[in-house]
């Protein structure tokens, strides 16, 4: 009997483990044939505003309808306009949702999101297109979306919130259908819980895991997400408080929602024609989208989600941020009492940057470099090293980074201490043969855009440099462009 038994737990062990496997490889084939429809060349990159996106949409209508959506406007479609240049363009949201079964928890909603266009086409001056079909940006999270949600019906009764879901439009040009999804308040924005970004997710393997970029802008969320990746085994990255504006996260972030990109990297041939769906892996989009299913379930279900607003403020406009640059361009000595200057030399910096907001016009801007500096003298080349931690006061336009774009005009001061210096190849010793410490002031005028700040900088040394074999005053000079990021 105790052999009968065995025999027949093992069976039916091995009956489960078939019919999961079976699961899972239908799943991976269904994302196969999602991605492979719409990122076939006969959608022509499902450009923006572009008559062959509308198969797309079609396709995206079909699989709402087959997996048993509830449309939540007319004909499950959010209309938009766009207009540039004159031209007018016609957007569409594609929304569906599933109601939750509690009778005051259903009224919240939890929104997963893929926007489904991408860059469309070029035509090359034989008349060929060269088709951008956009197969991991961003096919791969509408066919995520589409199975999160198939698999999501099947558990409709346990699920007390309810979920959208929401295939936007326009986000290559610009963001544009999450935006008017946001400002056309299709559904009280107040109601919606958190919100997902699928995009870019099918690169599991090369990227090493899944990023959840913003997850801790949900209280508990960083928490149920970890559970759900053990339950799922899979491996969740870094990036749990950033919040993302470059994908659709962005206006939900603005309106003070828990916004999280879902996100496996720019390892695709990333806005290349390249981008084809042979490339993706399908076993890694089927282990991410069996875990967005567990973590929607456990948000769903959970009693009281609330927003880190101190997450979402810092990420949406931060108040402290740290980067890396260089200075690059030419420095030379003022000799002061003889009313000529030395010809120029190369010169470089390279350090760490902070940013601290005081107002929406001012910011403070420390930073520590290693500074190369040199010059011709009429004694040779003189070459410096040194470190120099520097402060400045940049005056801006609007610098929230919802504005994303401001322009500065920069004030500050700089000190340089040197520790290695050499004439014509011979080392000679700060302290002793030429001064060690230097003050000096810097003006600077530039621009600064995700992140990125480029500008130009005129740096004046205030203190003589007791220079050997020279009675008079010799001071330092140098412009540079500066290129720095802050993270």
């Amino acid at each position: 009997m105790k052999k009968l038994l065995i025999v027949f737990s093992t069976s039916i062990l091995s009956i489960a483990g078939f019919l999961a496997s079976a699961q899972d490889t239908l799943l991976t084939e269904r994302l196969r044939t999602h991605v492979e429809i719409l990122a076939s060349d006969s959608l022509e990159g499902r450009g923006f505003g572009t008559p062959s996106k509308e198969l797309a949409i079609d396709y995206i209508l079909s699989q709402y309808r087959e997996i048993g959506l509830k449309p939540l406007v007319n004909g499950y479609q959010h209309t938009f306009t766009y207009s540039n240049g004159g031209f007018v363009v016609e957007g569409k949201n594609i929304i569906g949702y599933i109601e939750g079964s509690d009778p005051f928890l259903k009224n919240e909603f939890i929104l997963l999101g893929a926007h489904y266009d991408h860059l469309g086409y070029r035509l090359e001056k034989t008349d060929e297109k060269i088709i951008y079909n956009g197969a991991d940006d961003n096919a791969s999270g509408v066919a995520s979306l589409l199975e999160i949600a198939r698999i999501m019906i099947s558990n409709q009764t346990s699920l007390n919130r309810s979920l959208l879901f929401v295939a936007f439009d326009g986000e290559e040009v610009g963001l544009l259908g999450s935006e008017a999804f946001v400002e056309d308040n299709v559904i009280d924005i107040t109601k919606i819980k958190a919100m997902f970004s699928l995009d870019m997710v099918g690169m599991y393997e090369k990227k090493g895991g899944l990023a959840l970029k913003g997850i801790k802008s949900l209280k508990k969320g960083h928490e149920l997400a970890s559970q759900a990746a053990g339950e799922e085994d899979l491996i969740l990255l870094g990036g749990e408080r950033q919040m993302v504006m470059f994908t659709d996260t962005w206006p939900f972030a603005l309106a003070g929602i828990p916004a999280i990109h879902a996100f496996t990297g720019t390892k695709s041939p990333y806005h290349k024609p390249e981008d084809d769906s042979h490339l993706l892996d399908y076993s890694g989009m089927a282990k991410i989208t069996l875990f967005m299913a567990n973590l929607l379930e456990k948000l769903a279900d959970d009693e009281s989600l609330k927003v880190d607003k101190g997450v979402i403020r810092h990420g949406t406009n931060p108040v402290f941020s740290l980067g890396a640059g260089a200075n690059l361009g030419y420095s030379r000595l003022t000799f002061k009492d003889e009313f000529f200057e030395s010809k120029p030399g190369f010169k470089a910096q390279a350090g760490l940057f902070a940013q601290w907001k005081l107002t929406g016009n001012l910011i403070l801007q420390p930073g520590v470099f290693y500074d190369y500096f040199s010059a011709e003298t009429g004694n040779g080349m003189l070459r410096m090293h040194a470190i120099a931690p520097e402060l400045n006061l940049l005056l801006t336009t609007p610098n929230k980074k919802e504005d994303f774009f401001f322009g500065y005009l920069l004030a500050g001061g700089y000190y340089r201490y040197l520790f290695a210096a050499n004439l014509k190849e011979e080392k000679i010793n700060p302290g002793e043969n030429i001064y060690q410490d230097e003050f000096g002031i810097q003006f600077g005028i530039g621009v600064q855009a995700m992140g990125i700040q480029v500008g130009l900088l005129k740096k004046i040394g205030l203190d003589d440099m007791n220079f050997p074999d020279f009675d008079g005053e010799i001071f330092t000079r140098g412009t540079c462009i500066s290129l720095s990021y802050y993270f």
